[in-house]
């Protein structure tokens, strides 16, 4: 019989060892969609709670997405995408890298939450990215050196398991 590991039962804040995720992930939607179920994957059977893992992997998702529909949209041939994330207690830090155009400015978008009190018809598809992103996430950073964008935040995994789901 293997030996018990000390670790397996015991919720992310309790563990000695933290868990190292490195992901290369295809410049394309269906990529990080499968990168995003295997990091949720692997938070949940590290034990983080299934709605941290859920909006953790969702905060990921966002920011994949926005890397391949305007960093790299005209230059998809400078992916991969790497994503490297360490759990460590109830935090989780990210760092995603890429060499697509950079930032606007060099900063990451406001998110500004968008008016929704509007007819369902006028509603918009998109904008909402950023502002969860920001909502989620804290020491929030963007670094551009040579040609490689690199974005870095932290989520609360204890606050990520009880954030509202965004409608």
């Amino acid at each position: 019989m293997p030996p018990l590991d000390p670790n397996a039962a015991a919720p992310p804040e309790k563990r000695r060892t933290p868990l190292k995720l490195a992901l290369e992930v295809a410049p394309d939607l269906t990529a990080i969609r499968d990168s995003v179920i295997e990091l949720e994957d692997r938070l949940v059977a590290y034990g983080v709670a299934t709605e941290a893992a859920g909006m953790s992997a969702l905060t990921v998702a966002e920011a994949l997405n926005n890397i391949v529909e305007h960093a790299l949209r005209r230059h998809p041939a400078q992916g991969p995408i790497r994503v490297e994330a360490l759990v460590r207690k109830a935090r989780m830090r990210v760092v995603i890298l890429d060499h697509g155009a950079p930032m606007p400015g060099l900063l990451p978008p406001a998110g500004r939450p968008l008016d929704l009190r509007v007819p369902h018809a006028d509603l918009p598809e998109g904008g909402f990215g950023w502002f969860l992103i920001r909502a989620l996430t804290s020491r929030l950073d963007y670094r551009r050196r040579g040609t490689e964008n690199r974005l870095r935040f932290e989520i609360d995994l204890d606050a990520a398991a009880h954030a509202a789901p965004v409608a």
